[in-house]
């Protein structure tokens, strides 16, 4: 997150895409799971 500048970091839309586009892909297989276990689990009652 440093810059060539010392002292001055970048964060968020400014950084790498390819760090942001793991992230999201996680976040995006952590929901569609989560959705899952609660289809599942209507499926008991």
């Amino acid at each position: 997150m440093r810059t060539k500048i010392p002292g001055v970091y970048a964060a968020g839309d400014v950084r790498s895409k390819v760090v942001r586009q793991v992230t999201t892909a996680t976040a995006d297989g952590t929901i569609a799971g989560m959705d899952a276990i609660k289809y599942v689990l209507t499926l008991k009652k």
